[in-house]
């Protein structure tokens, strides 16, 4: 059954990665069993991505990309769409399509007055996502990647449960230090911990804290205690879809570790 459920997955995101209208062809493969002018967020309306099924997120994207003039909030639903999409994707070529879409989403959204700041986090959270395996890329733009990570921080730091100060933490962590690149682990490490002291419920931020608390500070001890706290996080039910993925970034931490993981 799994594996039927897995196949049908599939086959809507590659309709998506079609590029196509949903009045256009439909592989036989899959039919999208659902109204896309209809799907949820195709109305400008906030809803919890990482709650919502894949087959449903991938109806959402059809119809925002029908949209002929997409205000601003469609606009942001679709980069949110998208970025939880690129996360749920079988492989990297996806991943970085869908992580592209959602950047053009967030200029889209910040097209509009008064939504520069939140399309900004979108921008740097997918621009992000969309270089990480193209290291050549990634050095180009990391200059660009962190001012638009630091105008997040300063204006909508809260947003996504301290989306601007995981991400840009852990840009600092992870980028090559200055001259080459924008690295900073001291910066990194401080910015991961804020986002774990002013938002602990949200799994993401431990599991960002303990891989830099392994990788920068080589504190094994309390990046393991991190790691436990954010497993735990991953149960909460506001997470329920996107935690299986999620999980996989705590068993690869876990396994460096050298912890067990919980059955």
């Amino acid at each position: 059954m799994r594996k039927v459920v897995q196949s049908v997955v599939l086959a809507c995101l590659l309709f998506l990665m079609s590029g196509c209208k949903t009045t256009g062809v439909v592989p036989i493969e899959y039919d999208l069993s659902c109204d896309p002018s209809q799907a949820i967020g195709v109305d400008g309306q906030t809803f919890n991505v990482h709650t919502t099924k894949t087959p449903d997120l991938a109806c959402s994207l059809a119809g925002l990309r029908d949209l002929d003039h997409p205000d601003a909030r469609q606009a942001l639903n679709g980069a949110a769409v998208s970025a939880e999409l690129s996360v749920r994707v079988p492989n990297n070529n996806f991943m970085e399509r869908f992580s592209y879409e959602c950047v053009d989403w967030a200029k889209k959204a910040a097209a509009f007055p008064g939504f520069e700041d939140e399309a900004s986090y979108w921008h740097g959270l997918c621009l992000g996502n969309a270089v990480r395996n193209t290291p050549l890329k990634a050095l180009r733009g990391l200059n660009q990647l962190e001012k638009t990570l630091l105008h997040a921080k300063e204006t909508v730091p809260d947003i996504d449960e301290g989306g601007p100060l995981r991400v840009l933490g852990m840009l600092y962590i992870k980028a090559p230090a200055w001259p080459t690149g924008v690295g900073d682990s001291d910066l990194g490490l401080e910015l991961l911990e804020e986002a774990v002291q002013k938002h602990p419920d949200h799994p993401l931020n431990h599991l960002f804290y303990a891989y830099a608390l392994l990788d920068a500070a080589e504190d094994s001890e309390a990046a393991t205690s991190e790691l436990e706290i954010g497993l735990e996080k991953l149960e909460d039910p506001r997470f329920s879809e996107a935690a299986p993925y999620w999980k996989k970034e705590a068993i690869s931490l876990a396994k460096e570790l050298k912890i067990p993981l919980p059955e």
